[in-house]
């Protein structure tokens, strides 16, 4: 009786077996470590894939000088802004940030540094940004000083500056009758090792 059992049980693993080997065999077509990821696309787009580190330009606002408004891609769902002022840095989801600033009379660019790791570097700075300032005010004044206050391409200047290594271009702006040097948004696709990728 106890042979009985000792060989069910034996014939029960085997089956159990089979059967695990042929789901662990089956996952590996999944998409996942060992599959093709396929991306996931920007709104409107078949074939550009978001990027950490993608910087969001648009023509849609303006403030205080500066024309356009500036964001950077953290991941495939979030991108790093600040509005204006009165505004501090947030999250927003890069499908929001395209349904409010493409429309009919406005554009989005998506901006790319030709640097895969220090885009990565720069989405991983801001992501860490938004999580320790989300009281920073949106103030345009001193370009490195970003735990006084920031504006919405210094937080994109700033996360390629000091999570990076790299310098984005900036210009010099008169605010209040004083001369000062920023980033301002449409300066980003100007600058060195960077390119525009898509436009909505």
């Amino acid at each position: 009786m106890r042979k009985l059992l000792l060989a069910a049980l034996s014939l029960t693993f085997a089956v159990l077996s089979i059967f695990a080997g042929g789901a662990f065999a089956s996952d590996k077509n999944m998409v996942g470590p060992e599959g093709t990821d396929p991306g996931v696309y920007y709104p409107g787009s078949t074939t550009v894939q978001i990027k950490p580190g993608d910087m969001l330009v648009t023509n849609n606002t303006s403030s205080n000088g500066l024309t356009g408004h500036a964001a950077i891609v953290i991941d495939t769902v979030y991108c790093v802004e600040t509005l204006g002022p009165g505004y501090y840095p947030q999250k927003t989801t890069i499908s929001d940030f395209f349904r409010k600033n493409s429309t009919s009379s406005t554009w989005v660019k998506v901006v790319r540094h030709s640097n895969t790791s220090a885009a990565t570097n720069a989405a991983k700075w801001a992501a860490s940004y938004v999580s320790t300032h989300s009281s920073t005010p949106y103030v345009i004044e001193d370009l490195y000083n970003y735990d006084k206050s920031t504006y919405c391409s210094k937080i994109v200047h700033n996360a390629y500056y000091y999570g990076a290594g790299v310098k984005l271009k900036t210009s010099i702006v008169t605010i209040n009758g004083v001369s000062i040097v920023v980033c301002a948004p449409y300066d980003i696709p100007n600058s060195s090792s960077v390119s525009t990728v898509y436009k909505k």
